[in-house]
């Protein structure tokens, strides 16, 4: 079982125009321009091979991506008995806005945890369950 995993970034001024948002009148879905304030990405590594692992998941790093390259990964499942998962400890620090993005994709998995944990103030601060 799998799921390819893969961290994005975004440049500079750079217009981010592939979300879709559900139309209320119509009930489709239509392709929109994502507008929102800056924001840095705590997830600096885009190897979740060296991400910290809880029941033993099995991650392949050379997955084909959508950009035609191979910056992705699989995380499977070698024991069907638990949840595999994977997190990244980044620094909070003491702002209060923060922001971390992890793009999923259905594989073999039927679900998968990823965390992101505070090193500054040692707490979870971000657990995302994922159930296909």
């Amino acid at each position: 079982m799998s799921i390819p995993l893969r961290v994005e970034t975004a440049g500079n001024n750079v217009i981010r125009n592939n979300h879709y948002v559900k139309d209320p009148v119509t009930g489709l879905y239509v392709r929109t321009t994502l507008l929102e304030g800056q924001r840095t990405n705590l997830i600096t590594s885009d190897d979740l091979t060296a991400w910290s692992q809880n029941n033993t998941p099995v991650i392949t790093s050379g997955v084909p991506d959508p950009e035609g390259g191979t910056g992705a990964y699989t995380v499977e499942d070698d024991d069907t008995a638990l949840f595999e998962q994977i997190s990244t400890g980044v620094s909070f620090g003491t702002d209060g806005v923060k922001s971390f993005a992890v793009a999923y994709k259905q594989g073999t998995l039927s679900a998968f945890i990823t965390g992101v944990y505070d090193q500054s103030a040692p707490a979870s601060r971000g657990r995302i369950k994922v159930a296909f």
